[in-house]
C-alpha cells in the first residue's frame, strides 16, 4: 500500500481538487476533516467525479471549455468510502476492489487510515510474487477504440455514453496512445474538433498474449502504466487494466 494518503479538506472547491489531482499526479483524492485533532476520512473523489460534474461549453472561438461547478467537494465526493483492515490479505482486497468496482481501497487499523491500497501497487506485487499464468488468459475483449483522427468532443461522447474512463487510440491500425479521463481535463480549453491524436497520453505498452503476469505487471508498474494492451501477432486482442491483475490476485491465495 501506499501510506502517504493525498486529501482536502471539505470544503475545497471542484478546481483546488483538479489542481491537486494535476499537481500530485493522482487520480483520487481523500476528504477528511479534523476532528478531535485527527483526521477522519469523510468521502473520496475522484478524476471520473469531477469530469461527470462538469459541463462541457462551446465557446466563440470554437474552443471547447470543461466547466466545473463552483461548489465544494463534497457535493460530488462518494462517502461510502471502501475499507480493509491492515490485517486482511492482498487477496481479499483485490476481490473487495473487483467487486466494487473501484480501483482503490483505504487501509485502516482501528478506525484509524493507514494509507491507500491501488490496482497499481497489487501489480507490484504480482510482479515480485512471479505469477507465470499468460495474459491472454485474463485480457479483457474487445477493446474500444477510435482512431488519431476522431476529434476530442466525439471522443468525449463514447467515453460518456459507455461510462468508461479510458480509450485506446489507434494510428495506422496500431495503438499509439491512451485517451482518459485526465486528458479531458488537460485539453478541456482546446478547440471541440481538436483531434484526439494530438492529446493522447503515449505512455502506453504493448505485449504478446503469451507474456506471463508477473513480467506483464512488472513491465506495466515501471514504466507507470495502468493499461497493457495485449497483441496477438500484429493484431490488438485485448487489454489487461487495473482491475484485471485484482482479479489474478484475488484467486492467488499465497499472495500478501
Amino acid at each position: 500500500m501506499t501510506p502517504n494518503v493525498r486529501a482536502v479538506l471539505p470544503d475545497a472547491t471542484l478546481e483546488e481538487a483538479r489542481i491537486r489531482l494535476d499537481e500530485w499526479r493522482i487520480s483520487c483524492l481523500a476528504v477528511v476533516e479534523e476532528v478531535d485533532d485527527q483526521y477522519q476520512l469523510q468521502g473520496v473523489v475522484t478524476l471520473t467525479d469531477l469530469v461527470r460534474a462538469g459541463t462541457l461549453r462551446s465557446r466563440p472561438d470554437r474552443s471547447a471549455e470543461l466547466l466545473l461547478p463552483n461548489a465544494p467537494v463534497t457535493s460530488i465526493m462518494t462517502p461510502d468510502v471502501i475499507r480493509v483492515s491492515g490485517t486482511d490479505t492482498l487477496a481479499t482486497a483485490a476481490r473487495t476492489m473487483v467487486e466494487r468496482d473501484v480501483h482503490r481501497v483505504f487501509v485502516e487499523d482501528r478506525q484509524a487510515v493507514q494509507g491507500v491500497l491501488s490496482t497499481r501497487d497489487v501489480m507490484r506485487v504480482l510482479a515480485r510474487d512471479g505469477v507465470s499464468a499468460p495474459i491472454g488468459n485474463y485480457m479483457t475483449t474487445p477493446v474500444r477504440a477510435v482512431h488519431a483522427k476522431t476529434t476530442i468532443s466525439a471522443a468525449m461522447r463514447i467515453m460518456e455514453e459507455e461510462r468508461i474512463s479510458g480509450i485506446v487510440v489507434l494510428e495506422r491500425g496500431w495503438p499509439c496512445g491512451v485517451f482518459t479521463h485526465r486528458e479531458i481535463l488537460c485539453s478541456r480549453h482546446m478547440p471541440h474538433d481538436t483531434l484526439v491524436g494530438s492529446v493522447t497520453n503515449p505512455a502506453i505498452l504493448v505485449l504478446p498474449e503469451g507474456t506471463p503476469v508477473h513480467r506483464a505487471a512488472a513491465n506495466a508498474a515501471s514504466v507507470e502504466v495502468r493499461r497493457v494492451i495485449v497483441s496477438r501477432q500484429k493484431a490488438m486482442v485485448g487489454i489487461m487494466s487495473g482491475l484485471d491483475f485484482c482479479r489474478i490476485a484475488a484467486l492467488q491465495t499465497s499472495v500478501g
